[in-house]
């Protein structure tokens, strides 16, 4: 809604309260006003009614000559000064609109609606799946649901661009993967056996189509989410996974991102994600 903030306010610098106040009627009854759940429409909208009324009453005694002046002047200045007041409330709320966006991300995922969750993505996030929706579908296979969704840190980092970091936990069902449980269980100074272990998951992986697994970073071996992360990376389809790799568990993974939203098309989505720690990736 920025800009149209800057409009309204472009409009009362120029000295045309009245078409000021028309945009603001607009834009309390626009579908990104909407959004912001925070705010009472209707306790706006009868604010902005009673300063209408004022402004139309001083330009009404001004057209008659039954106002002098310099009591126009305070009038139609203190009537500027609440349109300020209602557009700094309306920019303080900018950050209450990716708080709402992250939750319809989230909770849309929870629902299964992948549909919705995409939408709030940024053209440009989205060109990060090679194939678009599906791909972007498929990344959830093994998501069962998010819970203790947390969003903070809120700021703006740059016109119509605000980062926040979003912690959340993970419920997904993985692979279990033996020769990898195995590699877990063997201590330093068991060198051969860790070497033989490393042969059997690059062997075994390379024989599902993970090609390039050789250059896998070590500790990505060490966390519970590694078959995610596998079929994810190498471009291996689920199914094929969970046919050679038949047990499966529960797992809770911490998640913890830096989230990057900004303006595109006229509506705030989220255009970047960043881990910040050592997890699988989507």
């Amino acid at each position: 809604m920025k800009a149209e903030v800057s409009k309204i306010t472009e409009y009362v610098k120029k000295g045309n309260v009245k078409h000021a106040m028309e945009l603001l009627f607009e834009l309390i009854h626009s579908d990104d006003f909407s959004l912001l759940q925070e705010v009472d429409r209707e306790e706006f909208e009868d604010e902005l009614v009673l300063l209408n009324n004022r402004l139309n009453r001083i330009e009404k005694e001004k057209f008659n000559d039954t106002i002098d002046s310099d009591r126009y002047d305070r009038e139609l200045n203190k009537i500027i000064l609440n349109i300020f007041r209602f557009l700094k409330g309306i920019e303080a709320v900018d950050t209450i609109q990716v708080l709402v966006l992250i939750d319809k991300f989230y909770s849309s995922l929870n629902n299964r609606q992948f549909d919705d969750a995409w939408d709030c993505l940024s053209s440009h996030i989205k060109q990060g799946w090679k194939n678009g929706f599906e791909d972007f579908e498929k990344g959830y296979v093994n998501f069962v649901a998010i819970d203790n969704l947390r969003v903070f840190s809120v700021i703006e980092k740059s016109k119509d661009t605000y980062e926040c970091l979003v912690y959340y936990i993970d419920n997904v069902a993985l692979s279990k993967i033996p020769p990898i449980a195995k590699l877990k269980e063997f201590r330093l100074k068991e060198k051969d056996s860790i070497i033989a272990a490393l042969e059997e998951i690059e062997t075994e992986l390379k024989e599902i189509g993970a090609e390039g697994i050789e250059d896998i970073e070590l500790h990505r071996l060490f966390e519970d989410s590694i078959s995610e992360y596998i079929w994810y990376v190498y471009n291996i389809k689920p199914d094929i996974m969970k046919k050679k790799f038949k047990h499966t568990f529960r797992k809770k993974v911490p998640r913890l991102f830096e989230m990057y939203c900004i303006l595109d098309e006229g509506h705030l989505k989220i255009d970047r994600i960043v881990d910040v720690k050592l997890s699988a990736i989507r």
